[in-house]
């Protein structure tokens, strides 16, 4: 590289800094969609009536809808719901020759987002809150091994965002569901990528 080209990418790196440092900060409310990855762990689930699959597809597509209010530059709250992936059970011990079934396995909460910016437009976060599970009845040959239902579970979580404007945040996000072994929920993670627009 010349020294010419080094000095004008100099300049543009120096514009860009002063851009960003210039930005505002965001006091108010925010929208964003997400999409990523979900996965369910029932590796040590015990399924209801001795049933026991041979698979159990547990990974998928989840998008997501976000709002929230950010009260500065450091502290958030946030609302959200995630349509995890649909977790299908195949070829159970009762009957290997049934069709598959599944459950639905969505949460939506609640969480405080405590932030810290280490340049003026990016950022690592996290994410503690509740989280409202719901998931349906997995039932084989009129036989049940799932009892679908609806609980309270902790959610936490943490990424990395980054603003290329005033109004917009880009993120990429793991959150975490942990199980429940009484009531046979899984642990659930989702890793996801996220646009979101300040108003």
């Amino acid at each position: 590289m010349s020294q010419a080209q080094r000095f004008l990418c100099a300049a543009i790196c120096s514009l860009s800094f002063c851009s960003f440092a210039q930005m505002p900060v965001h006091k108010g409310f925010y929208l964003g969609l997400a999409g990523g990855y979900s996965r369910a762990d029932y590796s040590e689930v015990s399924f209801m009536n001795g049933i026991q699959f041979g698979s159990i597809g547990e990974t998928g597509f989840a998008p997501s809808i976000q709002a929230g209010y950010e009260f500065n530059r450091w502290a958030a709250l946030e609302l959200s719901i995630i349509y995890d992936a649909r977790i299908f059970f195949n070829t159970p011990n009762i009957d290997p020759s049934s069709p598959q079934t599944y459950t639905k396995n969505n949460v939506v909460y609640l969480a405080f987002r405590p932030r810290w910016f280490f340049y003026d437009n990016l950022y690592v976060f996290s994410k503690l809150g509740l989280g409202y599970v719901v998931n349906s009845n997995v039932w084989v040959n009129n036989v049940q091994a799932l009892d679908g239902d609806e609980y309270f579970r902790p959610v936490y979580g943490a990424g990395l965002g980054f603003r290329p404007g005033v109004h917009w945040q880009l993120e990429l996000s793991w959150l975490q569901t942990p199980q429940n072994l009484s009531v046979r929920i899984p642990t659930t993670n989702f890793v996801g990528f996220a646009i979101q627009y300040l108003f």
